[in-house]
């Protein structure tokens, strides 16, 4: 697992947490030490404090949150790789030096 850490330094000391969760958190007399210690603190928390359970909710009706109402109209669709797939190369491209200009 990958996360983020957000470490700042105070005069001498360094203080860390962990970007997803606040409460997760140390101070160090060190940089490397407080890294070492925010990841010892993330696995006892998230093996002895915590349990991550993920659940569908099924929204029936429209919300007027455009984002809600068009999420997964795709997922049937047997051409949405191909877009995708076009997508990739299209930014190929844009990201290829001389191949579009500066709009």
């Amino acid at each position: 697992m990958i996360c983020d850490i957000i470490l700042s330094k105070n005069d001498s000391r360094y203080f860390a947490r962990i970007r997803d969760w606040p409460e997760v958190s140390i101070e160090a007399d060190s940089r490397d030490k407080a890294i070492q210690g925010i990841r010892m603190r993330l696995t006892e928390y998230l093996t002895k404090k915590v349990e991550i359970v993920r659940v569908d909710i099924p929204i029936s009706q429209k919300t007027d949150n455009p984002w809600l109402d068009t999420f997964a109209s795709f997922k049937d669709d047997p051409t949405f790789d191909d877009f995708l797939t076009e997508i990739r190369e299209y930014r190929q491209k844009a990201d290829s030096p001389g191949e579009y200009p500066d709009i």
